[in-house]
C-alpha cells in the first residue's frame, strides 16, 4: 500500500466515525488490513476466485474483534452472475486437485458458449438462484 493509502486505512481502523471504506476486490485484495471493518461487499467478481477471497479476507485478520459479515451483490442474467459460477466451479476444481492432483478437467468449447449467452428459455430462475434455495431454506427454518 501506498503512504497515503496506508495513512487512510489506519485512519479507518481507528477511527469510529468512519463508516465506509471503498476499494475496488482487486485494490482491496493485496496489502490491506481492514479490520476496523464489520461488513465486507463484493460487487465486482473476478475470474480467479483467490481475488476475491483475499479481498474479502482483508476485514478477517489478526486484530479483528467483531463479527464479520461479507455480502455478494449480484444480477440475474448477467456476465457477473456467470463470473460468480465460473468461480465456484473453478474452486471445486482446485479443493479436487488438492485432494488427487491426477484430477485433470479442461473447458470446452460449449462451456464458452454458454458463458457468453444470455437468455429467457428454460425454467424460471437462476443457476446461483438453485444453489442457494437449499441454504435459505434452511435459513428461514432456522429463525422460525
Amino acid at each position: 500500500a501506498t503512504c497515503l493509502g496506508q495513512r487512510l486505512m489506519d485512519e479507518f481502523n481507528s477511527d469510529e466515525g468512519i463508516f465506509c471504506f471503498l476499494l475496488t476486490t482487486r485494490v482491496g485484495g493485496l496489502g490491506v488490513n481492514l479490520t476496523g471493518a464489520d461488513r465486507v461487499v463484493l460487487f465486482d467478481p473476478d475470474w480467479n476466485p483467490s481475488t476475491d477471497i483475499q479481498a474479502r479476507e482483508r476485514a478477517w485478520r489478526v486484530g479483528q474483534t467483531r463479527k464479520v459479515c461479507v455480502y455478494r451483490l449480484l444480477v440475474s442474467g448477467t456476465i457477473e452472475e456467470k463470473m460468480y459460477h465460473r468461480q465456484i466451479y473453478k474452486q471445486f476444481l482446485t479443493n479436487k486437485i488438492l485432494k488427487d492432483p491426477k484430477q485433470r478437467r479442461f473447458f470446452k468449447s460449449r462451456d464458452l458458449h454458454e458463458l457468453f449467452t444470455l437468455t429467457d428459455e428454460g425454467p424460471p430462475g437462476t443457476e446461483t438462484g438453485d444453489l442457494f434455495a437449499d441454504v435459505a431454506d434452511e435459513t428461514i427454518g432456522e429463525a422460525e
